[in-house]
């Protein structure tokens, strides 16, 4: 496996990572510097009566917590909004 230099340590990761994924930085960075950002799901269901199914809609953090509560609004999340 070819291996690289992350960009923000210097130690060798795969190449892999970089050409596949996008990203420049070694996997120990990303885990102890948060350069990734969370990731948040949220359950819709589709179709009508008997023929209905769940499909699960992947969005980042920002997109969650304005899916969540557009206006904002403190009493309709009960918080869910600070926790980071």
């Amino acid at each position: 496996m070819k291996m690289i230099p992350c960009s923000k340590c210097g130690a060798p990761m795969p190449e892999l990572r970089l050409t596949k994924f996008g990203y420049s930085f070694c996997v120990s960075c990303s885990e102890n510097n948060n350069l990734v950002g969370t990731k948040r799901g949220v359950s819709v269901q589709k179709g009508e009566g008997d023929h209905t199914w769940t499909e699960t809609v992947i969005m980042n953090e920002e997109e969650y917590l304005k899916h969540i509560n557009p206006d904002n609004d403190p009493e309709i999340t009960f918080g869910i909004e600070n926790e980071k």
